[in-house]
């Protein structure tokens, strides 16, 4: 059966927070996808609870950027879940990992990166 809204399904306390990010998406391979707005909702030793208009397919990695008391801040990870709430759009869950070091993930920010130099 599936974990209600309210269940916490995280092994770790969650905190909240609003915050507004900007969410890069890499499909399974690590290619870029899209870039779109969220909203984070709460976060966890391990993982982020994001709000946003569409759906995130798990298994996606998401770069999660945003800007909070004048720092900014940048969290990667994995889908994990995604739940649509009719008062809230699509909540998705996300288990961090480390940056990549290379590949196409690492390739895209290092092009970004120069770009904006």
């Amino acid at each position: 059966m599936a974990a209600s809204r309210t269940q916490n399904t995280r092994g770790r306390p969650r905190f909240p927070l609003d915050m507004a990010v900007s969410l890069v998406e890499f499909d399974e391979r690590g290619m870029y996808a899209r870039t779109f707005n969220g909203r984070i909702k709460d976060l966890s030793q391990g993982g982020l609870g994001i709000c946003v208009a569409g759906m995130v397919h798990v298994g996606r990695f998401l770069l999660v950027e945003g800007e909070l008391k004048g720092t900014r801040n940048q969290f990667f990870g994995r889908v994990v879940r995604n739940d649509y709430v009719a008062s809230a759009g699509h909540i998705v869950g996300i288990a961090m990992e480390p940056l990549p070091k290379d590949g196409p993930v690492h390739l895209w920010l290092s092009q970004r990166e120069e770009s904006a130099a």
